[in-house]
């Protein structure tokens, strides 16, 4: 990390100072992590080289969910683990966004809240396809909390291969053009959450009826291999790139970020404690998963996602290349080398300091 590293060492001690004492755990933590990676002060190793004998310390990342610098390897095996569970069948991308009134319920409530977004919008795609389909089907669910301009945004990715799978283990492939009607999943959606958040969060506010709630849904044209790509920067990419921030001068922070709107590349300028404030609030609480898997796809159905490929193993022919090129390290790690002769041959000793830094215990949980 270089600009973001330079932002938290200038200012994030004078914003512990400020906020620190009302700070969820979640938001001390990923301080704490975002400064200290790469450092001594998040622990490490040392490594002997075996061609002249120097020993060094290395560092150890801190692999924190809002760190740019942390994942590369991450999407990489994701991929990778997903690539063995590609069908040769059509993909669908959908969307489920909350409208405003409700964000901010959300932001203060986000283990009851965010997990009853997971619920609905899961529960309404099963219910629809049960009715219309006649089987159930298989999702990768992905959340983000952020827009571009790193705002409080909650919404849902969904992957869905189009084949549903009844009861009795028979499976029917869908055509590529057509998943299910937005309109009834979009009022059914709207329905499950409401009753899911107020029987979690009695106080969640209300929101007008004629409201619309944004869900899209749009066939993945572009084959299994980039939409499993595609979806790997959703499931494991932090709210800003290294290189999207220009730069900060003492006052200011400026990042660059595509508007949506206008297809347009523009710049937003905060101070740097909104900055920091915009940031830390997507770190989600400790132990909430941001990546789930429903229907065939889930953990426990492995059996019936094998019998799918097995049934469909002629097309499974055709993503055998597609599936290898996944397989194969997305972004290949540099080596370690010695820093006196630059031999890559080094051998890890001891362990030294914490593998990872701690927030202090007098911050409330997130």
């Amino acid at each position: 990390m270089g600009a973001l590293r330079d932002i938290l060492d200038r200012f994030g001690p004078a914003y512990w100072d400020r906020y620190g004492a009302r700070m969820p755990r979640s938001h001390a933590r990923a301080l704490f992590d975002l400064q200290a990676c790469g450092t001594r002060a998040m622990g490490g190793h040392t490594a002997s080289c075996e061609d002249c004998g120097h020993a060094q310390f290395v560092p150890h990342s801190c692999r924190n969910r809002l760190c740019p610098g942390c994942h590369g390897a991450a999407i990489a095996e994701w991929t990778a683990a997903r690539a063995d569970e590609l069908l040769p069948v059509p993909y669908f991308h959908l969307v489920f966004t909350l409208p405003s009134e409700l964000r901010d319920a959300t932001r203060n409530h986000q283990k009851d809240l965010l997990g009853s977004l997971f619920q609905a919008a899961t529960e309404a795609v099963q219910t629809l396809a049960e009715d219309r389909l006649g089987g159930r089907l298989g999702m990768i669910a992905c959340l983000h909390t952020w827009g571009r301009n790193l705002a409080w945004h909650p919404h849902l990715h969904l992957l869905v291969p189009g084949v549903a799978v009844g009861t009795d283990g028979t499976y029917a492939t869908l055509p590529s053009g057509f998943l299910l009607p937005v309109r009834a999943l979009s009022e059914l959606f709207r329905a499950i959450y409401l009753r899911l958040a107020r029987r979690a969060v009695p106080e969640t506010p209300s929101v007008p009826w004629s409201k619309k709630w944004v869900v899209h849904c749009r066939p993945c044209l572009e084959g299994p291999e980039n939409v499993l790509r595609y979806l790997a920067r959703y499931a494991r990419r932090c709210p800003l790139a290294e290189d999207q921030i220009l730069d900060d001068d003492g006052h200011r922070v400026r990042f660059r970020y595509k508007d949506h709107r206008t297809n347009r590349t523009t710049t937003c300028t905060l101070s740097p404690d909104e900055f920091l404030r915009r940031l830390l609030q997507h770190a989600l609480p400790s132990g909430f998963h941001r990546v789930r898997y429903y229907g065939f796809l889930a953990p426990g159905a492995r059996r019936t996602l094998r019998s799918l490929q097995a049934a469909l193993c002629g097309g499974m022919a055709a993503l055998a290349q597609a599936i290898a090129r996944l397989r194969e390290p997305a972004e290949r790690r540099r080596p370690l080398v010695c820093e006196r002769c630059g031999s890559a041959h080094l051998r890890h000793l001891d362990f030294r300091g914490p593998r990872r830094v701690r927030a202090p215990p007098v911050f409330g949980a997130a």
